[in-house]
């Protein structure tokens, strides 16, 4: 019992000691001949005032740290590509990003039109398309969109592994 006394004692004084450093308490006093008075004010307004600080620092603390995890989410994404790309190239298989030019769903053939070069490759049933989170066909595939092409050589053609379709 005596402990939780001291303990209430001592923290009572520190939020006083912090009251008074802070100028949320202030005291006054006046002098008369035959009295003293004494006032305690309390500022509520700098209190709200420096509440309102700690807020405003909080606030730009949270942005600051979803600015960083999204740098960081991307920083990740782009490695994985990376690893992703380095992984199909030990495994023979080619990346090409960029546009589609052509695509002939009769021929199932494809032509992907990136900065370096044109590729055309073949689309069969084992072709993997995906269009956004969605698995798709030949069908849904149309010139203008971004992808990119994973594929590989195959009897003397290009044989598309998986067609990704990415986000403008």
């Amino acid at each position: 019992m005596r402990r939780i006394a001291i303990a209430l004692i001592v923290v009572a004084l520190l939020t006083l000691g912090t009251s008074i450093y802070l100028h949320w308490l202030n005291f006054s006093v006046a002098r008369q001949p035959d009295q003293t008075e004494v006032k305690i004010i309390l500022d509520k307004e700098k209190i709200r005032e420096d509440f309102g600080k700690v807020r405003g620092k909080a606030e730009d603390i949270k942005e600051t740290i979803q600015e960083k995890a999204g740098e960081i989410k991307e920083g990740t994404k782009e490695k994985a590509g990376d690893i992703k790309e380095t992984v199909q190239n030990l495994a023979g298989l080619k990346t090409v990003r960029g546009s589609l030019d052509a695509v002939d769903a009769a021929q199932n053939r494809v032509t992907i039109n990136s900065t370096e070069q044109k590729v055309t490759v073949l689309v069969n049933a084992e072709t993997k398309i995906r269009i956004g989170e969605r698995e798709g066909t030949v069908a849904d595939l149309g010139p203008g969109m971004p992808v990119m092409v994973v594929y590989s050589l195959k009897d003397g053609a290009n044989l598309a592994r998986m067609i990704q379709v990415e986000s403008k």
